[in-house]
């Protein structure tokens, strides 16, 4: 016959439940992304629409780099912080990110519609500080949005 450990009781339970909270907002607390990382994606960003302006070999061959080093940064990030982080799952993370994504297309269009149809490649200085501005906007709005996930866990 087996035997069954009695059940916690409430304050046991109540101790535990605790002890996991305290976990898991020491967790998003210690993965809070810094804001010099915010800076560094708005930069990379920028630094797509800054490419046009080179001559057309350099700028073919670079035209994956700001891409590329996003995702070298987001990597080397998660692990130097040790959690991998994937704001995705997070149902409040999702639409910040996606606006993020969609709102950089059409900046991108200013630099293209300016240098094309208007003859100005001096759009391109403009696209990309639209991108950085637009950037470090969806971070402050992003991190907000974490802290709010934070304090909804204690």
């Amino acid at each position: 016959m087996e035997r069954h450990a009695s059940a916690p009781t409430v304050e046991e339970a109540r101790a535990t439940l605790a002890e996991i909270d305290e976990v898991r907002v020491a967790t998003a607390r210690a993965t809070a992304t810094p804001r010099w990382y915010w800076a560094a994606v708005a930069t990379l960003i920028s630094s797509a629409a800054l490419i046009q302006l080179l001559p057309p070999t350099p700028r073919i061959a670079l035209a994956v780099v700001p891409g590329l080093a996003t995702a070298a940064l987001a990597l080397t990030y998660q692990r130097q912080v040790g959690v991998k982080l994937n704001s995705w799952r997070l149902r409040r993370m999702r639409l910040p990110i996606v606006v993020l994504v969609a709102g950089c297309l059409p900046l991108m269009a200013v630099g293209a519609v300016g240098d094309h149809v208007f003859d100005a490649p001096w759009s391109w200085l403009a696209s990309g500080a639209l991108l950085a501005g637009w950037t470090m906007a969806c971070a402050t709005w992003i991190e907000r949005r974490w802290e709010s996930a934070v304090r909804s866990a204690t």
